[in-house]
């Protein structure tokens, strides 16, 4: 009976061992899980200040935008232009007052393309159409190109080395060696 006993005591150590054994892994296991739960939720809430300060970041930035945006555009507008040769006189076959009206078309597409690059930060090209800038001398606006103003005269980007050849010693290089660089300001003269 003592060895009955013994026995008996000896599995309910056994028993009460690979209870603790049993216990001691789950508690293994569920440290890491407390952990990792502790920091998905630290993620989580990182992860939404990154966003919400984002989205004040952005509505901080469209705010401006438009805010500044009418102010700027009525400042452009109010602008006035005033022609630089009398009305009626022709100048190498084209009339002035033809070009002056074509001219403010051009003007007022220059205007809005170099509002968008203020507002954007890239630059893009004026597009034009045929007739909005006649020939003769032409001021260079920001967004125009020697194919750009080329379709505005001639309704033909391809004829863009007409104004090349007549104003070389005016446009500059780009860096892959071509002639073709031209600045706000410049006046260059447009060919028939």
């Amino acid at each position: 009976m003592a060895r009955k006993k013994k026995q008996r005591k000896q599995r309910v150590v056994q028993k009460q061992k690979e209870n603790i054994q049993y216990q001691e892994k789950l508690l293994a296991q569920v440290e890491p899980a407390k952990y990792r739960l502790r920091m998905e939720r630290v993620w989580l809430v990182l992860g939404f200040i990154l966003i919400l300060g984002g989205v004040i970041l952005i509505a901080n930035g469209l705010s401006s935008i438009f805010q500044k945006g009418p102010q700027e555009s009525a400042d452009l507008l109010s602008k006035s232009v005033e022609p630089s040769i009398t009305p009626g006189n022709i100048n190498d076959g084209a009339s002035i007052i033809r070009a002056r009206a074509a001219g403010l078309s051009a003007l007022e597409k220059a205007e809005g393309t170099a509002m968008r690059i203020k507002l954007s930060g890239k630059w893009q090209a004026t597009d034009y159409e045929k007739g909005d800038i006649g020939v003769g001398s032409y001021e260079v606006k920001l967004g125009d190109t020697l194919w750009e103003i080329a379709e505005a005269v001639y309704g033909d980007g391809f004829q863009w080395n007409k104004i090349l050849n007549l104003n070389k010693e005016k446009i500059g290089f780009l860096p892959n060696g071509s002639q073709a660089l031209i600045f706000p300001g410049q006046v260059l003269i447009i060919p028939k």
